[in-house]
């Protein structure tokens, strides 16, 4: 009785190390091109837009956000970059008045709830004004930016110049 004792506690001890070896890997096993570039608009940066990659084929969307330069990096989730593939791409800016417009101070969680599912899908929430900073709407939704770009295995710069 005592051997059976002895097996079942390596046998608990192995799959607890391979369970923590599991969680500690790195990376989520997505396959990314790291995807970084600089948006303009009529020639000049645009600061504070929200730069969103949504795989043609399917999968988690890529997201950045533009510095005072219009430059950008990409992630997707926690992993650095876009899923290798066909993307439309979409470009929104907010300011901070914009961004809190729409949230209703007795149910914030409605607001928040409905700004993930439009993260989730490319498209601002319908209280988020797309054309805020000076940039068309028309940028905002995937349907219609116009926007559409290939990520590739490696470093891709990607340059969104955009027009009126």
């Amino acid at each position: 009785m005592r051997k059976t004792v002895g097996y079942s506690s390596a046998i608990v001890a192995i799959a607890l190390l391979g369970l923590i070896t599991i969680g500690c890997s790195k990376g989520s096993g997505l396959k990314t091109g790291s995807v970084s570039g600089t948006v303009t608009f009529q020639g000049k940066p645009v600061a504070n837009a929200q730069v969103v990659f949504q795989p043609k084929q399917g999968g988690q969307n890529a997201v950045g956000t533009t510095d005072a330069n219009g430059r950008y990096t990409l992630m997707t989730g926690t992993d650095r970059g876009a899923l290798i593939g066909e993307h439309r791409v979409t470009v929104t800016v907010q300011s901070g008045a914009e961004k809190l417009s729409g949230i209703d101070a007795a149910d914030p969680s409605a607001a928040y709830g409905q700004a993930m599912v439009a993260a989730a899908s490319g498209r601002p929430p319908a209280a988020q004004t797309p054309s805020a900073g000076g940039i068309p709407a028309k940028y905002g939704d995937p349907a219609t930016s116009g926007l559409e770009f290939t990520v590739k295995a490696g470093s891709n710069t990607i340059n969104l110049d955009l027009t009126p």
